[in-house]
Formats: C-alpha cells, sequence, structure tokens
C-alpha cells in the first residue's frame, strides 16, 4: 500500500498505482480521494526496463556473453518493483481526472482524422 496524498494513510493499493494516470487515477481506500503517478514517472520507469532488456539483449546476442546477458535480464523484475515502490502520488479532483480523460478522448479523435487525412 503507498501512503495518501490526502490523509497520509496507507491506504492506496499498489496496483491501482501501477496503472494510474490523470485520466484514471487511484483511490484511496481510506479517504475515498483521487491521485496519480506522474506520466514522466511511469515512462520513465517503462524507459529503464526497456533499457536493461536492450543490454541484456546486446550482452547476450552481440557480445554473446550469456551470463552477463542473463544477469542483467534479472535485474529488471526487482528494478520493476523497487522502482514502483519509490513512486510520488500527486492528488487530483475528480473534476479535474474527468476533465483529462475528455481531453484525452479528444486528442485521440483529433489523431485519428489527422491521420485518415494524411497521405
Amino acid at each position: 500500500m503507498h501512503a495518501c496524498p490526502h490523509c497520509n494513510l496507507n491506504a492506496v493499493p499498489r496496483m491501482a498505482v501501477r496503472y494510474s494516470s490523470r485520466e484514471s487515477p487511484a483511490k484511496c481506500g481510506a479517504c475515498e480521494k483521487l491521485c496519480h503517478v506522474l506520466a514522466s514517472t511511469s515512462g520513465g520507469i517503462a524507459g529503464v526496463c526497456i533499457m536493461l532488456l536492450a543490454a541484456a539483449f546486446v550482452a547476450g546476442m552481440v557480445l554473446e556473453s550469456y551470463p552477463v546477458g542473463l544477469l542483467v535480464a534479472a535485474l529488471v523484475v526487482p528494478y520493476n518493483i523497487w522502482a514502483w515502490r519509490q513512486v510520488e502520488l500527486f492528488p487530483i479532483s475528480k473534476e479535474n481526472a474527468k476533465l483529462a480523460a475528455q481531453v484525452s478522448w479528444w486528442l485521440l479523435v483529433l489523431l485519428a482524422v489527422f491521420k485518415l487525412f494524411s497521405s
């Protein structure tokens, strides 16, 4: 459980934090208020995991150092768990979360229209 930025109680589930964003925030089990992880934080964690897997691939396939490749690949899961336990949660109101979800959908529609009419 993570500490809620509103009430400071450990009542926000870990899986809710992992999949939280401005559009779909996590809910505190104690105060029922919403919070989220910054997109840059979740993207950074994913980026480091991808870089570790790429390093493992290079070590294993290109350099033919399979033990080093396996060691680096084995670091991905512990790093991911550690990083998600360290994230900072930011409070967000229900109105802002709803507005962020609407903006996200409109941007998706706009992107689809541009893609449809581009050559």
